[in-house]
């Protein structure tokens, strides 16, 4: 295959007896140093059986794992679907406050409970973009509402709006709308409001956007709102 490496051309000195004994005895780690330089997209190892490839794939994983080459450990064991692989190179991402990555790693191993506890770690620390995430993984409305609450006290607007849209609280969607008026954050106000399908407060919002001389964002509300006779006063009159 073009731009692949087979093994044979990687180790020259490899002869067809040790291929033959890897294939059979699976006696393969002796030629993971050798390999795991080359990066797993670059090699060919169509020449063994199915159980052998992955035995060697997974091996390679775990040396890359070692080395810190988070990337290439996690496609390996993507590969291989070695859970508990992806929940070490979730733990080494923790460990280097690589968050995001770790809440990515977590899902691509199917660990709710990690999950769970980094979702609840990050809300801890403030992080709340990576606790956002985790806890929308796996669907934790408790955790999303919580999250929300305190984006609420902080004036956190945009991360409030990602929360009540993804736990489709109208509710509070309209509450941030009406703060984010106050605030004159008014396109929060409008994401917040169309997504509550609030046409009298959209309206609001368009007097608002109007009186501070923002007429597309007036227009915008307006037309939103179904308000037709003032999105025609605007495009007539100014």
């Amino acid at each position: 295959m073009e731009g692949q490496k087979r093994i044979e051309d990687i180790i020259p000195w490899i002869n067809k007896d040790l291929l033959k004994e890897s294939k059979k005895a699976n006696d393969f780690k002796k030629i993971i140093p050798a390999l795991v330089n080359k990066g797993i997209d670059n090699l060919d190892l169509s020449m063994f059986s199915s159980d052998v490839k992955l035995s060697i794939i997974d091996e390679l994983g775990q040396e890359y794992l070692r080395r810190g080459n988070l990337k290439d450990a996690t496609k390996c064991f993507m590969i291989t679907e070695t859970k508990d692989g992806l929940k070490s190179i979730g733990a080494e991402y923790e460990r280097l406050s690589q968050f995001g990555n770790a809440v990515d790693t977590y899902h691509l191993a199917d660990d709710k409970d990690n999950l769970f506890r980094l979702g609840n770690k990050c809300y801890s620390d403030l992080n709340l973009a990576d606790a956002i995430k985790a806890f929308r993984l796996i669907n934790n409305t408790d955790g999303l509402r919580k999250i929300g609450d305190l984006c609420m006290e902080k004036a956190k607007w945009d991360f409030a709006l990602e929360v009540f849209i993804a736990i489709d609280d109208k509710k509070k969607l309209i509450e941030l709308g009406e703060r984010c008026i106050e605030d004159k954050q008014y396109t929060i106000s409008l994401g917040a409001f169309s997504q509550a399908d609030d046409k009298l407060m959209l309206n609001k919002l368009g007097d608002a956007c109007l009186k501070d001389s923002l007429l597309n964002a007036a227009i915008q509300a307006y037309t939103l709102a179904g308000n037709t006779m003032m999105v025609e006063f605007i495009k007539e009159n100014f």
